[in-house]
């Protein structure tokens, strides 16, 4: 089977926040000169580059394929917590990527670790694939710890609740006692006719760029380089691996490169609508969200008005002159939705000890902006 039927279906950016160093334009290049058709992108918890990606992979002719390695919990496994691959299939698959990505940004465990319910999982799996690592899944840990029946039963769980959705994923990237999980999972999926997949876990895009990979991972944990017991996550073979690499590292298993590629056919989600969509903000009984945000704008300029720092050289028919020009503006562009929003979150952030930014933009030195607490100047000053 030709080496460039091999598509890379675990690869971590610089959005990762913790664990990569790549850069999405080099990322789709590099891709683009292997001659890959695809690549997935599966940041740590997030689809912050999401749509960064998605236009660099399109300028390439790269086809982008989207998810997220997750952290998920189950109470009734004595393993601790563990990490599942999730591909979006089609928008829907993406849909619930989003919502189990907030979902788990909404927990928390006592070291800050932002995890998903199992149960939120199997109740949101429509529309996505499954990728389950060998070693750090759950039953990659279950083989690690040597309660293979538990394995067995946790692989099949996955298969029967997704059915041809689910993977096991094999990379060979020289991690201890890989080789072992590698067998037993082998021997596990082959009696069961579950498809498995070949993957990189790519951190890095160049196998010399491990060292500086290794920097940034000592920079967030707290560790120096030299210290000889701090804890190893990663090897060198976690690069951006060729086609042909990957063919020689998988030699015995040329299906489970196919696989990459079938997964990669099988995922399609585009962001071909180019509209806006922002959350629909709460509004009292009987308004509309354009009456409630100017409302709440004159409502508090009233408030304003009545202090002490107000400019004196400008009259009360001044500053409410220049508030009914900015509504009608922002009115027109049908952005009161959008203003509500940012005042909601920042007005969080103050109350909750978080520091914010003066604002940017054009709207920063809106009147309307003061009114709504998203700036600490008066525009008239």
């Amino acid at each position: 089977m030709s080496a460039k039927r091999f598509v890379h279906l675990n690869v971590h950016s610089e959005y990762a926040i913790i664990d990569s160093t790549i850069r999405i334009p080099q990322l789709v290049k590099a891709v683009s000169a292997m001659n890959m058709p695809a690549v997935a992108l599966t940041d740590s918890t997030n689809l912050f580059a999401a749509l960064k990606f998605y236009k660099a992979a399109k300028n390439q002719g790269i086809k982008p394929l989207f998810g997220a390695d997750i952290v998920v919990r189950d109470e009734q496994l004595d393993i601790g917590n563990y990490e599942l691959t999730l591909l979006c299939q089609n928008k829907t698959g993406y849909l619930n990527l989003s919502r189990i990505i907030s979902h788990a940004q909404r927990n928390q465990d006592e070291h800050g670790l932002v995890f998903v319910d199992k149960s939120f999982l199997v109740s949101h799996h429509e529309g996505l694939l499954i990728l389950a690592d060998t070693m750090f899944s759950d039953f990659g840990q279950l083989i690690r710890n040597n309660k293979l029946e538990a394995a067995l039963e946790t692989m099949l769980f996955w298969r029967s609740l997704i059915h041809d959705r689910f993977y096991v994923a094999m990379a060979k990237i020289d991690r201890p006692g890989e080789q072992r999980c590698h067998d037993a999972a082998l021997y596990m999926a082959a009696n069961q006719n579950i498809a498995m997949v070949a993957t990189g876990r790519c951190r890095f895009l160049k196998e010399p760029d491990y060292d500086a990979h290794e920097a940034r991972i000592c920079i967030h944990s707290g560790h120096t380089l030299a210290d000889k017991n701090r804890p190893k996550k990663y090897t060198k073979k976690q690069y951006l691996q060729s086609p042909e690499e990957m063919q020689n590292l998988f030699s015995d298993y040329p299906e489970l490169l196919e696989n990459s590629y079938q997964i990669a056919m099988r995922c399609n989600m585009d962001f071909a609508d180019s509209a806006y969509y922002l959350p629909d903000f709460p509004v009292p009984a009987g308004q509309t969200i354009e009456s409630y945000f100017a409302e709440l704008c004159r409502e508090n300029l009233n408030q304003f008005l009545k202090t002490d720092v107000r400019d004196p050289d400008y009259s009360d028919e001044d500053y409410k002159d220049r508030l009914e020009l900015e509504i009608k503006v922002i009115l027109d562009m049908g952005f009161p939705g959008y203003f509500l929003i940012v005042s909601d979150f920042i007005r969080w952030s103050k109350d909750n000890r978080i520091p914010v930014g003066p604002g940017r933009g054009s709207g920063a030195g809106s009147l309307v902006a003061y009114t709504l607490k998203l700036t600490a100047l008066d525009p008239l000053t």
